[in-house]
This record gives structure tokens, C-alpha cells and sequence, in this order.
């Protein structure tokens, strides 16, 4: 048996060659693709137009009391309600879309 400069690819018992693949996805291009994928475009538009709504001088000369307004902007207090008001919003319309109602 002549001596070999290189290993071979093949486990050391009876079991199947090790046998490389070109398709990995632990490459950036793939990952993006799949990071892309999984993102809901449902939630996140409706989020976005919620977020308009809410950050509006409509929402905040209307919807918010007059103790959290400065100068016809929302104070700390007001932001804060603003930004909570936008979180249950996300729960509802996450819930919304996982529940296949919209």
C-alpha cells in the first residue's frame, strides 16, 4: 500500500463519504434572503400608518389631554402616552395578522 500526502473525506468506519455541498446557508446573501423572508410586510405597514396617525398634530390636538401638549407638541408625558398607545396598537394588529383576520 503506498503512503498518501492527504486525508480522504471518508469516516473512519463502514459509514457513508463525507460529501461536500456548494448550497450553504451560512453565507451573508443567503441569510439576508431568509432574514427577508420572515419579515411580516403586513404588520409593519399597518404599524407604520398607525404610526402616522399617532404622531399627528390631528391625534395630538384631539385625542390628547390639554395638561400634556406644549406649544402644540406633546410633552414628555404626552410622547409617552403616544408611544404606549402605539405599542398596544402593535399587539392588536400582530394578533390581528397571526389570527389570519387580516
Amino acid at each position: 500500500m503506498p503512503s498518501q500526502d492527504t486525508e480522504l473525506l471518508t469516516p473512519d468506519s463502514d459509514d457513508e463519504p463525507i460529501v461536500k455541498t456548494t448550497e450553504s446557508h451560512d453565507d451573508f446573501p443567503s441569510m439576508s434572503v431568509d432574514l427577508f423572508r420572515r419579515i411580516n410586510f403586513k404588520t409593519a405597514i399597518f404599524l407604520f400608518i398607525t404610526g402616522i396617525f399617532i404622531f399627528s398634530d390631528i391625534f395630538i390636538e384631539n385625542v390628547l389631554p390639554k395638561k400634556y401638549i406644549n406649544a402644540d407638541c406633546a410633552d414628555t408625558i404626552g410622547t409617552t402616552i403616544q408611544l404606549t398607545i402605539l405599542v398596544l396598537a402593535y399587539l392588536v394588529i400582530d394578533l390581528i395578522v397571526q389570527g389570519g383576520l387580516l
